[in-house]
């Protein structure tokens, strides 16, 4: 089992929909594959529901019961989606007390490790954490139960700043809860290769990030809301070029 949490404190540079579409791409390679939602906004779990309301048990529950010493099943949590053959934990708008919740245990940032610890999560090749644009407890918690990361990235103006920004709290976690965190690679994302400052960004962040910089790069394509228009994920969508470009990317990611 491999945990990624998929990072960047900005937000709009589409986390959730690598998270989906990759998650979508690894099992269609053959591979078990859980997206835990850890976002109160619950992109992830409207998109695995087909954009669906969901009110019913969620994270915040297993959160819950971790922090009090409760009881907890991790069957009772999780949804399927027969679509993208995939499983995930969803989220609800109670999420957002999270942050709080977690500073009240013990180990404040390990709250989420010793979740996804239970025997039951073993079955899985991949779980991908899907994180709200902030670096909050929350997110600290999934950095601490992480193996990996994957940084999206938009080829905007400051975007080498956030990242040594957001590589420095991964250092700092690595220093105090998760030493064996590793960065499985940066995204580049939403690009639009027609516009010379999108092809300069990308080659500045080759140049300072070298290999740790995917060779798959996501164009910014019509196909991403054609897909979700019809409540699927572009892997699923026949002769899409960005799901061709998901899979590509799916086996960067398992090579590394």
């Amino acid at each position: 089992m491999k945990v990624i949490a998929i990072v960047n404190q900005k937000g709009g540079v589409g986390k959730t929909t690598t998270t989906i579409n990759l998650a979508s791409a690894l099992a269609m390679l053959g591979r078990q594959v859980l997206v835990a939602d850890l976002d109160p906004q619950r992109n992830a779990t409207s998109a695995l529901r087909c954009g669906q309301d969901y009110y019913g048990s969620s994270i915040n529950d297993a959160i819950y019961c971790a922090v009090a010493g409760l009881p907890w099943s991790p069957a009772d949590l999780i949804l399927s989606n027969a679509v993208e053959h995939v499983d995930y934990l969803p989220a609800t708008a109670v999420l957002a007390t999270a942050p709080t919740l977690m500073a009240t245990a013990k180990d404040s940032t390990g709250v989420l490790r010793q979740i996804l610890r239970q025997p039951y999560f073993e079955k899985y090749d991949y779980i991908l954490l899907d994180c709200k644009p902030s670096l909050d407890l929350l997110v600290s918690n999934a950095l601490t139960a992480a193996d990996q990361v994957i940084v999206p990235v938009e080829p905007e103006d400051f975007a080498i700043d956030g990242l040594v920004d957001l590589l420095d709290t991964l250092d700092q976690i690595r220093d105090r809860a998760n030493p064996e965190l590793a960065l499985n690679g940066i995204l580049v994302s939403k690009i639009n290769r027609n516009r010379k400052k999108a092809r300069r960004i990308e080659g500045e962040l080759r140049d300072t990030f070298g290999p740790a910089v995917y060779e798959t790069v996501l164009p910014n394509l019509a196909e991403i809301g054609n897909a979700q228009d019809k409540r699927h994920s572009v892997v699923q969508e026949p002769g899409s070029r960005l799901g061709e470009l998901y899979l590509q990317l799916a086996k960067e990611v398992m090579q590394r």
